[in-house]
Order: structure tokens, then C-alpha cells, then sequence
């Protein structure tokens, strides 16, 4: 004769209850992560179709001596018309072609395109307000302080 041990209903429901639990947040844990990857896969693609009538502008960004370093290839484009704009973790430029070189080349079908359109995100948090940029011989250069962690000290007893 075989003897089963009788589990009270309270902990059975809860028993239940604590593993659908479980369940939910590995199912909710996978679909994230299939979403965030789906969105990395097609952000190229939607970058294209939003930046259709631009060139993408060739940068690099790197960190140095406490700064957020933007390096950014802008060949023909007026200082004039480039409109740049910093937040905490994102740098978005817009520049178009300088007047004097769409009126020298006017067929040049690169010049059909209503300049340079670039939205870089930035490896640290930067204090947008305290940004220096210099524009020479088609490329800009843009330095911005990286901000400290702010943190409030704590005494221990």
C-alpha cells in the first residue's frame, strides 16, 4: 500500500502560485530580450528610411582625460549650417552643404542630398552646457565634460 502525504490547500496554492510566479518572469525576462533584440536589428534600417534625404557623417567618439570626444567628418559643409545640439547621452547634428560648392558643382549628385544628419550616443553622461566645438578643414571636433557620479556620502556609525 502506498502512502501519500496529504499537502494542506494553503500550501498547495501557495506552492502554485510562487511557480507561475517564476514562469512569468522567465517569460517576461525572454520577450524583452527578443524585443531589445529586434529593435537593435532594425534601427539601422529605420535610421536609413528617416535619413533618406542626409548622409550619415563619419565619426568616432572616444573618452580622454575626463572628456567625451566627438570627432566627425563633415567634407563641404558650411560652419554656418551645422546645427548641433547636446543632451546628457546624445549628440544629434545637422549640417548642409556650404552655398559656394552646391553653385561650383551644381550636377554633382551628392550635393542633391540636404546635407549630413548624425545621431550619436555618448559613452558617459556629459554636461551639455560646458561643450566646446571647432570646425576645421571638414571636420568637427567636439569635447565635452564627462559629469561625476553624483552620490551623497553617507556616515557610518
Amino acid at each position: 500500500m502506498v502512502m501519500s502525504r496529504r499537502i494542506p490547500v494553503e500550501e498547495f496554492e501557495r506552492l502554485i502560485r510562487r511557480r507561475i510566479d517564476e514562469l512569468v518572469r522567465g517569460l517576461v525576462r525572454d520577450v524583452s530580450g527578443m524585443v531589445e533584440e529586434s529593435l537593435e536589428s532594425i534601427k539601422p534600417a529605420l535610421r536609413q528610411v528617416i535619413e533618406r534625404d542626409y548622409l550619415v557623417p563619419g565619426h568616432e567618439v572616444y573618452v580622454k582625460d575626463g572628456q567625451v570626444v566627438v570627432v566627425v567628418e563633415l567634407p563641404g559643409a558650411s560652419k554656418d549650417a551645422i546645427d548641433l545640439r547636446v543632451s546628457e547621452r546624445t549628440l544629434t547634428l545637422e549640417a548642409g552643404f556650404s552655398k559656394k560648392l552646391s553653385e561650383e558643382i551644381p550636377e554633382a549628385k551628392l550635393l542633391k542630398r540636404k546635407g549630413y544628419r548624425a545621431v550619436v550616443e555618448l559613452p558617459e553622461e556629459v554636461d551639455p552646457e560646458a561643450g566646446t566645438a571647432s570646425y576645421v578643414d571638414g571636420i568637427l571636433v567636439v569635447r565635452l565634460p564627462a559629469k561625476k557620479p553624483k552620490g551623497v556620502k553617507v556616515e557610518i556609525e
